[in-house]
């Protein structure tokens, strides 16, 4: 047990609950020069709050003025405004006072201590959440040990965000998974940040995503420090922000040499590569060939390598399109590249920047100069971007000209298909229209190869829908999947689609179809979450179809295809003139595609 006195003359007048917390002013708080040189930071919370200023033992001030220092060698009492006239009338300037902090507890013994929320595993068993934290599915924050003390986990849980978040009891168990022996609550919701910083970066970075977007102001945090004096070399690596990189433009690396605690080392070094144009310059490689390169980094502590795979950059894509300015103001620009497999990359080095028309670039800043339109040509690597800038209130009338665009190579197939998928061929109205039934028979006719569609054909006058289930089923070439996001998403409507992760990664094929109703209804954080899960599966060739409504799409992301298929029928119940039939065909190993009209 601990606890605060706060003695006056010898006698508890005042009861202090707690010590350098200045969140509520409920009851009591003491205050030293720890934490604050004065009082402004609780005034601004917490105005006319009472204080009682004690400097070597004795009252020096009483007062709810704003602005009181803290003394050096003594501490403040706060009181709340309500409370002030009472508390204050049981204290004299000049009184002797003191505060003390008793505990059972040898802190003597204590090199570091924590408070947290509650235990939630206690030598090895599950416990109760005791009401110390929130019930239900919020972000969390943990740390706990393991029995043999060798091992340290330091836990954050996203939530309400793109995660839902655990439940104590989850926590409990992923906890228990790890490991950990003993467990303890930290501050969690929008307190829960992990900043990491590893060992060849040069500062902390987030790591996780707060609920409200940002870091919160909190007043503690558990850290995590390496005093380790530096050592022999143990390893050398060669660190590249990513293995697939861009054809023609710079990407950063650093040959990072490290002793057994992970302390960076400064080494000589001596680079090359498999790719006779390549070129290392300034911090980064600049690879002249498409494909894997291998690099080579010779040290005084021994040599690394590792193997990157390059790809032609086809489509530049500016985070801004379009620039509307005053004169005098600047943008600043930023890019990145979708290169020959899909993929969006971001672009490292400096693209070559010319404005025409109405200002200027320096680096990556373009300047506006006078009124008028314009656009900045950014090219790199053969590919080409026009981006359209206007200056002041007008119109842009500057003609510009085409832009580099990225043409899919798995379109436009030839050759017998596979599989044959078309979007819904009903209609929602009592009515059905003239040839309803014949229009849907002679579709499905043209089916060649296997079948898919937006629903299932009873062989009579309409179509079924698919059912709410989730189905991984491999074919010869290729993994079909379907699940339905009918109840608005996939966590409502199909949770167990979540299982596709460990089915791709245990029987899927290299072909992988996935058929859906939506995708996220809306939800634009499934939407992430799932494109963030199939594009880490980069050796795969991964389609995703809906069927909504009666336009076609295609959107390559990275190595990811999202394909909407139209339907037959447009929303007056009349056919839909741009009706087509995707067909899959079978390039080597590769499922390529094409959408082909049907009459």
């Amino acid at each position: 047990k601990t606890d605060a006195e706060f003695l006056v003359n010898g006698e508890e007048l005042i009861d202090v609950y707690f010590y350098n917390k200045t969140l509520d002013l409920t009851y009591p708080v003491c205050i030293d020069s720890k934490i604050l040189a004065d009082t402004g930071p609780i005034d601004a919370l917490f105005p006319e709050a009472g204080k009682i200023v004690v400097e070597n033992d004795v009252i020096t001030e009483i007062t709810r003025e704003p602005f009181v220092k803290v003394p050096q060698n003594g501490f403040v009492v706060l009181v709340s405004r309500e409370s002030s006239e009472y508390m204050l009338s049981l204290v004299s300037v000049g009184d002797k006072a003191e505060f003390e902090v008793k505990s059972n507890v040898d802190f003597s013994s204590v090199y570091a201590a924590l408070g947290g929320g509650g235990f939630i595993i206690a030598d090895g068993v599950a416990l109760e959440d005791g009401g110390f934290v929130a019930p239900g599915r919020h972000p969390r924050t943990a740390v706990g040990i393991t029995r043999d003390k060798d091992f340290i986990f330091l836990v954050v849980v996203d939530g309400r965000n793109h995660s839902v978040g655990t439940s104590h009891y989850e926590l409990a168990a992923i906890l228990d998974r790890l490991g950990v022996y003993n467990a303890i609550h930290l501050d969690g919701g929008g307190s829960s940040t992990m900043a990491v910083k590893l060992p060849a970066e040069p500062f902390a970075g987030l790591k996780n995503t707060p609920t409200s977007g940002a870091m919160r102001n909190v007043v503690n945090a558990l850290g995590v420090f390496n005093y380790s004096q530096k050592g022999a070399p143990a390893t050398v690596e060669i660190i590249f922000p990513s293995r697939k990189i861009i054809a023609g433009a710079g990407t950063p690396f650093i040959v990072a040499a490290f002793d057994e605690y992970k302390n960076l080392l400064e080494v000589s070094q001596e680079l090359s590569s498999s790719d006779p144009g390549g070129v290392f310059k300034d911090g980064a490689f600049y690879p002249s060939i498409e494909g894997k390169i291998e690099v080579t980094a010779k040290t005084s502590a021994g040599t690394a390598k590792t193997t990157l795979e390059a790809f032609a950059l086809k489509q530049i894509l500016p985070s801004q399109t379009k620039i509307n300015i005053l004169p005098g103001e600047s943008a600043a620009l930023d890019f990145n590249g979708k290169c020959s497999d899909g993929t969006n990359r971001y672009i490292y080095t400096p693209v070559n920047l010319e404005a025409v028309g109405v200002g200027s670039v320096s680096g990556n800043i373009f300047t506006a100069e006078s009124e008028g339109s314009g656009y900045i040509k950014a090219e790199l690597a053969g590919a080409v971007y026009y981006i359209e800038t206007t200056v002041g209130n007008i119109a842009a009338a500057l003609p510009i000209p085409e832009n580099s665009v990225y043409a899919d190579p798995f379109a436009n197939a030839a050759g017998e298909p596979v599989l044959s998928v078309a979007g819904d061929l009903t209609v929602s109205v009592p009515v059905k229209p003239q040839g309803y039934a014949e229009n849907q028979k002679k579709l499905l006719a043209g089916l060649t190869g296997a079948a898919l569609i937006g629903g299932l054909y009873d062989g009579a006058t309409d179509i079924l829908r698919w059912g709410p289930y989730y189905s991984f089923i491999n074919y010869e070439n290729y993994s079909l999947v379907y699940a339905t996001a009918a109840n608005g998403n996939f966590f409502n409507s199909c949770p167990e689609f979540w299982n596709i992760e460990n089915d791709i990664l245990t029987k899927g094929k290299k072909n992988i179809i996935i058929q859906t109703d939506q995708i996220g209804g809306g939800v634009r954080k499934e939407f992430d979450l799932l494109h963030e899960l199939l594009a880490g599966f980069d050796d795969r060739n991964i389609y995703v179809i809906t069927t909504q409504g009666y336009y076609n799409s295609i959107e390559v992301k990275d190595n990811v295809r999202y394909i909407n298929i139209g339907g037959l029928y447009r929303n007056d119940s009349s056919i839909n003139p741009d009706f087509k039939i995707l067909r899959f065909v079978l390039t080597g190993e590769d499922l390529r595609y094409r959408f082909e009209a049907v009459n």
